[in-house]
């Protein structure tokens, strides 16, 4: 049997850990591609085509605010269901799977449906786009 240095194991670990703890405090508070909403789109003008104004200040938005503290409160087993379904994987996940099971569904051929992906990844993109330009 062959033997293990515990201290290599340890440090190992530890390094491992140090940087995955770097990496997501990296990732949670810097953004990751702060020029997205000047990227070119496929379909709409620019990013800004349909910006949105800017959010309201607190003061205007307190009591929709607690309005929507005390509905996620009432939350079922539905709705929860709901978030958990939308919160699975990055934003396109859920419309490049619902795709693929419409294609299958309807027995789309390959062509075909490699165009509706296609389709669905150019607006996902566009919309991506437009998303980080109102930000």
């Amino acid at each position: 049997m062959k033997k293990t240095n515990s201290k290599k194991v340890a440090w190992g670990t530890g390094l491992s850990l140090t940087l995955g703890l770097t990496l997501f405090a990296l990732s949670t508070s810097a953004q990751i591609e702060p020029n997205a909403g000047q990227w070119k789109t496929w379909v709409m003008t620019s990013g800004s085509q349909f910006r949105l104004p800017a959010p309201p200040g607190w003061g205007e938005s307190k009591e929709e605010v607690q309005v929507l503290e005390k509905l996620a409160e009432q939350r079922d087993a539905a709705a929860l269901d709901l978030i958990k379904f939308w919160d699975a994987g990055a934003p396109s996940y859920q419309w490049n799977q619902m795709t693929i099971n419409e294609i299958k569904k309807f027995n789309v051929g390959t062509v075909r449906g490699e165009r509706a992906l296609a389709l669905v990844h150019v607006a996902l993109y566009d919309a991506m786009v437009a998303a980080w330009d109102s930000k």
